[in-house]
């Protein structure tokens, strides 16, 4: 048993050598010398892709597929930023303004990075923040964007074949590694990667680690510094899943207690001065906006989170936008599956069950979107867009087990 082990770690490690110095001779083959810089970037962080693809026990060809897209998406990036097409995005622009006033400063303080950026959504900054300052180079923003995007597509795999099967999380990583959205979004100065990363690890964490749950918690928490709504997302998300979740095993008892902590959790957060800014800013928002209003934009908004923007809308001006069409044409010829998947959860309980912790951050995102965007969110949905491709996938290809409960 000790020699296949060994062999195995052999056989990864050789396998991640072959990768790499096939990286360095395709590198060579199609830049100049002067770029090793950032050839540098590529390998440290494809490497690193590498490694934890292995640690994580993705299949190889998965593995294979994954680290060939993070390449060919890193030189693509590499052209575009040396020929200045990098910033398609005024936010990025502005992330990269705020950045340069938190170095000029010299203070990294949370007050002053609040202050310079004027939000209270400042854990991007500190994460390009020590990007940027560990590799001394903008370019490497976009890869380390590239890498969390990938990364978190390696741990939802893992999650998903948990809770349903193999071929469901195949056909779900691998829509989502060649989806645009993900690409345009996630590879881009925004902090749109960070978002998905720390949600995706949060459900990492929680759904595979025995006492993952406050690790979890604290992740979420890290999240809202991100994106508010995302971290409160996934925290509702957790707090259901562990509440009515059969396969967690908890006692009525033990659930009253839990969700006492959590209450009790809430009301020493408000009495914290930095965390009760997110709090009161949660509740400034929505104070502007009554259940009806919510409840008679929902429908509309959450179609629009899947569907928009439409194809032929995509078409009718040339764009970096232009880009999303496959994903907007894929969405809808898939759309059966959404369907089939409503059907199947009032069908099934044992689907009920296990995707009340996918659903509740779907929701949590649709309801600020639609107040604030009128649906009109193709960005800020990355967060869960992964989930959204699960539905459709789920719709067509989920079955009941015989010994589950319907």
């Amino acid at each position: 048993m000790l020699n296949i082990q060994k062999k195995s770690i052999y056989l990864q490690l050789s396998f991640s050598l072959l990768i790499a110095s096939l990286i360095t001779v395709l590198f060579f083959w199609v830049f100049p010398t002067e770029t090793l810089t950032d050839f540098s970037i590529i390998l440290m962080f494809t490497v690193a892709f590498i490694i934890l693809s292995r640690l994580l026990s993705i299949p190889i060809p998965l593995n294979l597929f994954l680290t060939s897209l993070l390449l060919v998406k890193s030189v693509v990036l590499l052209y575009l930023y040396q020929s200045g097409n990098a910033m398609v995005f005024p936010d990025s622009h502005h992330y990269l303004s705020v950045l340069n006033s938190i170095k000029s400063s010299g203070d990294i303080s949370i007050a002053n990075v609040q202050s310079i950026s004027g939000t209270l959504h400042v854990g991007y900054y500190y994460f390009a923040y020590l990007i940027e300052s560990f590799t001394g180079s903008i370019y490497a923003l976009l890869i380390a964007n590239t890498f969390l995007i990938s990364v978190s597509l390696l741990l939802f795999y893992k999650v998903i074949t948990m809770d349903f099967t193999r071929r469901i999380a195949l056909y779900t990583t691998i829509i989502g590694a060649i989806s645009m959205n993900m690409f345009l979004f996630g590879s881009f100065i925004l902090k749109d990667a960070l978002v998905v990363f720390l949600l995706t690890l949060s459900l990492y964490i929680y759904k595979t680690k025995k006492n993952g749950l406050i690790f979890a918690l604290i992740i979420s928490m890290l999240l809202s510094s991100v994106r508010i709504y995302s971290g409160v997302a996934i925290i509702a998300a957790i707090i259901v899943d562990k509440l009515i979740n059969k396969k967690n095993k908890i006692k009525k008892r033990s659930k009253i207690i839990f969700l006492t902590l959590m209450l009790i959790m809430y009301f020493v957060l408000t009495k914290i001065p930095f965390t009760n800014r997110y709090i009161t800013s949660i509740q400034n928002f929505y104070q502007d906006y009554s259940i009806v209003d919510i409840i008679l934009s929902f429908p509309g908004t959450f179609l629009k989170f899947y569907f928009s923007p439409l194809p032929w809308n995509l078409i009718s001006e040339t764009s970096f936008y232009t880009w999303l069409i496959a994903d907007s044409a894929l969405f809808l010829l898939l759309s059966i599956g959404l369907a089939l998947f409503v059907l199947k959860w009032f069908k099934y309980k044992e689907l009920r069950n296990r995707f009340w912790i996918y659903l509740i951050p779907i929701i949590v995102h649709v309801v600020p979107l639609s107040l604030e965007y009128g649906g009109a969110s193709d960005r800020q949905r990355l967060g869960v867009f992964s989930i959204l491709i699960l539905t459709l996938i789920l719709g067509i290809f989920y079955k009941q087990k015989k010994n589950e409960e319907v």
